[in-house]
């Protein structure tokens, strides 16, 4: 991702359009199930089952818009204060 938002944002200065990345930590989604063995299975669920992350980032999206037009927020990487990855 970031290698692909940096060419983006290279490639576009004079279009008056910002490229960032939001990066969410732990979130839970379908792919956990599609994780062969019950072990690695279960090591992921306990992972994703930790509170912390909201259902919708658009808080991060919105800091990132909100900003005056001169100004780009590059990346935001958010996640549970309980995770510990």
């Amino acid at each position: 991702m970031k290698a692909i938002s940096e060419r983006l944002r290279h490639e576009l200065p004079g279009h008056n359009i910002r490229v960032g990345v939001l990066s969410p930590g732990t979130v839970t989604s379908k792919r956990a199930n599609s994780i062969p063995g019950d072990e690695m299975r279960d090591a992921r669920q306990d992972l994703v089952d930790q509170p912390g992350i909201p259902a919708d980032s658009t808080q991060m999206l919105a800091l990132a818009i909100s900003q005056p037009e001169n100004v780009v927020v590059n990346k935001i990487l958010f996640r549970p204060t309980a995770q510990q990855m």
